[in-house]
C-alpha cells in the first residue's frame, strides 16, 4: 500500500510497524530523514550500492544500525542494541 506525503510516495507496511521507502521515488531522502529518529525500523528498496558509506554515517549519527543488502538493492535501519 502507498501513502502520499506531499509529492513523495511512501510505502506502508501492512501492520505499520516498518517504514518502507522506495529510493526510486523523488524525495525519498527527505522521508528517510524525517523517520531516522523515530522508533520504527526503516526499509529502503531500490537502494543503489553507491549509498553504502553515506547510510553507515547516517546510522552512526542517529544511533541506528544500517544493514545493507546491496545484492538485492535494499537496506535497513534498525535501532542499535545498547548493552
Amino acid at each position: 500500500m502507498w501513502a502520499v506525503r506531499g509529492q513523495v510516495n511512501v510505502m506502508k507496511s501492512e501492520d505499520d510497524s516498518v517504514v518502507l521507502i522506495d529510493c526510486k521515488e523523488e524525495g525519498w531522502d527527505n522521508v528517510l530523514y524525517d523517520n531516522l529518529f523515530g522508533k520504527k525500523p526503516i526499509e529502503l528498496r531500490n537502494l543503489h550500492s553507491s549509498y553504502e558509506d553515506y547510510m553507515k554515517k547516517l546510522a552512526e549519527m542517529c544511533s541506528r544500525e544500517f544493514i545493507g543488502q546491496f545484492a538485492e538493492n535494499r537496506g535497513e535501519f534498525t535501532r542499535r542494541h545498547e548493552d
